[in-house]
Parts: C-alpha cells; sequence; structure tokens
C-alpha cells in the first residue's frame, strides 16, 4: 500500500461521523492547553464560555446545542445543522455554535459552508484552538492543502501538544509530496505518544517509498 493511497485512507476516516461528532463536542469546550484533544475537552455551557451569567434565552440556546451535538452523534447531521442554525438566531455571536455547525456541514461534505462557518467561529475568537485544527481538515479535504498547512502551523504554535493537529498537517504535506516533512510530524507524534498506532503505520508506509 503507497503513502498515497494511505492518504485517502485516512481522510475517510478523519471525515467519518465518529469524528465529527467527538469534534463537535470540543466546539462546545473551554480551550485546553496542551494534551491530546480527545481527553482534554470539558463541555461547557453559555455562561461558561462568556465567563458570566446571561439572561433568557441561554437555557434554549443550550438546548438547541445539546440536540445538535445529539443528532451529530448520530450521523444526522442535517438535523444538527438546523439546531445549530437556530440557536446562533438566538445568540450570532456564539463562536461555539458556528464551529459545531461548520464541523457539521464538513461532515456532509460542504466545505465551502463548514470554512466559512469556521472563518467566523475565528473571528469571533481568535484563539479558539480548535476551530484552526478543524478548518485545516476541512482545507485539507476540500483539497488546499497549503491553506491547511497554514490552519495545523498556527494551531501548533497555540497547542503546541496535540498530535491530532501534526496528524492532520503530517497528512496534508503527504498529499503535497513533501515527504520529508510528514515524518518529522508523525515523528513528533511519537514524541508526544511513543505508541500511536496510525502515526507508527504511516512511518512505515513512508520509509518504503
Amino acid at each position: 500500500m503507497t503513502a498515497y493511497r494511505t492518504l485517502f485512507m485516512y481522510l475517510a476516516k478523519a471525515l467519518s461521523a465518529p469524528l465529527f461528532a467527538a469534534a463537535l463536542v470540543s466546539c462546545a469546550t473551554t480551550t485546553y492547553s496542551g494534551g491530546d484533544a480527545r481527553s482534554m475537552t470539558v463541555p461547557i455551557t453559555r455562561n461558561a464560555y462568556y465567563g458570566k451569567p446571561q439572561a433568557s434565552p441561554q437555557k434554549t440556546v443550550d438546548a438547541y446545542m445539546e440536540q445538535g451535538i445529539m443528532f451529530a452523534s448520530r450521523d444526522e447531521f442535517e438535523p444538527a445543522i438546523r439546531n445549530f442554525t437556530e440557536a446562533l438566531k438566538l445568540d450570532p455571536n456564539y463562536a461555539g455554535a458556528y464551529c459545531n455547525r461548520g464541523v457539521a456541514y464538513a461532515a456532509t461534505g460542504d466545505y465551502p459552508r463548514a470554512i466559512a462557518d469556521l472563518n467566523q467561529a475565528i473571528k469571533l475568537d481568535p484563539n479558539y484552538t480548535n476551530v484552526y485544527y478543524y478548518r485545516g481538515v476541512s482545507y485539507a479535504a476540500a483539497g488546499a492543502y497549503d491553506y491547511a498547512i497554514a490552519d495545523f502551523n498556527y494551531a501548533a504554535k497555540l497547542d503546541p501538544s496535540n498530535a491530532e493537529i501534526y496528524n492532520g498537517r503530517g497528512i496534508t504535506y503527504i498529499r503535497k509530496g513533501d515527504y520529508d516533512s510528514a515524518r518529522a510530524d508523525f515523528k513528533r507524534i511519537l514524541q508526544i505518544n511513543p505508541n500511536d498506532e496510525f502515526a507508527l503505520f504511516l512511518l512505515a508506509q513512508l520509509d518504503g517509498q
């Protein structure tokens, strides 16, 4: 199996419902610092996100967010998108809702809308590490590899211990044919997690080129 074919196996994996369902949870979380993205996220309400109590319709917005995440966890992305849209009608400045809806759009293959929503999430919260990663994945899936690498680079500056960022960037380097940079990223993953099976597998594939 070539590294080129492995890329498409990864993209199928990266754009699968389980990953995007997990992404929806982390979009509506605090911005973590370091550690694994899958274990360091902590769901929050709008009160915690904004750092102060919110007047009505606080409960309604949270309900739409929870409903959207529930639909996404069942691979029902269209109703998930509708719920995130309703949340944004009530709070158009909620970066987490834009992130969630963008990730849901990406899961359906609608990358232009996904990227537009993730752009808005970044505009509202420029230090929102998760969003740069998800936008990078969306750019990579859409074939915009240079934009994807730029997002992964910035995400890595914000969170240098997040292995998922190097994973996304490494795969994008493979697609561009930059195997040396890809090797460096997968080796970096192994510094963070020496038992990462996917990084070990891809390094073996690259060494066979």
